[in-house]
């Protein structure tokens, strides 16, 4: 294609067409501006606690207890979605956080979809 004169993008760290190339640069591009933005004003793990029992109607002894009542573990999976995928804390920060394992912080992480 250079031969003939037609620019294309190209990553050696992915793999695909063009096109394809060009969408995932771009959305990287896009995420790592929203993560740049978001660490002026990160709220601690408290603060999202806080937002989340307020949300679920839970204290945050039911939220670090370890139980597994459904509202608890909702408000739990909330949580770790806000802080993982949201605000950037490692799944191992927030299983400390929460007194569980990092697995299962990063598997409620990735549990709801946005």
């Amino acid at each position: 294609m250079r031969s003939i004169g037609i620019a294309s993008a190209c990553d050696e760290r992915i793999l695909g067409s063009s096109e394809f190339i060009s969408k995932v640069l771009d959305e990287s591009d896009e995420m790592e501006k929203q993560k740049l933005r978001l660490t002026d004003k990160k709220p601690s793990l408290q603060e999202l606690a806080l937002e989340v029992i307020q949300i679920a109607g839970i204290s945050l002894q039911d939220l670090n207890s370890g139980g597994k009542a459904l509202e608890i573990s909702r408000a739990r999976r909330l949580l770790c979605v806000k802080a993982v995928r949201t605000w950037g804390y490692s799944g191992a920060a927030v299983a400390r956080f929460l007194g569980i394992s990092t697995s299962a912080a990063n598997r409620n992480a990735k549990a709801i979809q946005t």
